[in-house]
């Protein structure tokens, strides 16, 4: 960690990034409440959209806008995939699906099961804002932020299990379709 968290200067454009990124997660928030349809994975979806949404927040007004940058640069990258897999997966094009829908798993398993929890681990380990007066009240806020970025590091794990779940019925069944998320289509598979 930087000895001069959190009084560094913030580079150019990271108030604009930090900025998109709040917006895409409040937009997120109110798309998942009032106009997606309600799946038996809901309840998790919210928890993340509101936690990334009170970590951004957090992390944009006590300044520790590099660390954000360095959590939601991997993360950003996954979600290329994750979009594309969910568009090919509404197709008919079913090897394109797959391989996406691999590609996406062999992403996931480096920037979020890895990197982001590399850096989780960091922030857990090398934040030491201890003997300045003026930091101490930070070390609660930090704490703060490994709490929730922890439990979004788990979120990646739990979601990579629901992801190999759907990879193992593309092997044995052949179906590319996400039974896991689809209460509907789940329950009609397990009858």
């Amino acid at each position: 960690m930087s000895a001069q968290l959190p009084f560094e200067p913030v580079p150019p454009g990271v108030n604009t990034f930090f900025t998109f990124e709040l917006g895409y997660f409040v937009g997120s928030v109110i798309e998942h409440t009032f106009f997606e349809e309600k799946t038996n994975d809901f309840v998790m979806y919210m928890l993340h959209h509101v936690m990334s949404l009170m970590l951004l927040s957090s992390a944009f007004l006590s300044n520790f806008l590099g660390l954000g940058c360095i959590a939601l640069y991997p993360i950003d990258m996954g979600d290329i995939f994750t979009a594309s897999a969910s568009g090919f997966g509404q197709t008919k094009y079913d090897i394109l699906a797959a391989i996406n829908f691999f590609t996406l798993m062999v992403v996931w398993i480096y920037t979020r099961l890895i990197i982001v929890t590399w850096i989780c681990y960091k922030m857990w380990t090398d934040h030491d804002m201890h003997g300045d007066p003026r930091l101490e009240g930070l070390n609660h806020i930090m704490y703060y932020h490994c709490f929730m970025f922890g439990l979004l590091c788990v979120m990646n794990f739990i979601w990579f299990y629901m992801f190999t779940q759907i990879a193992k019925r593309y092997i044995v069944a052949g179906e590319t379709e996400d039974t896991v998320g689809d209460l509907k289509k789940r329950q009609s598979a397990e009858k």
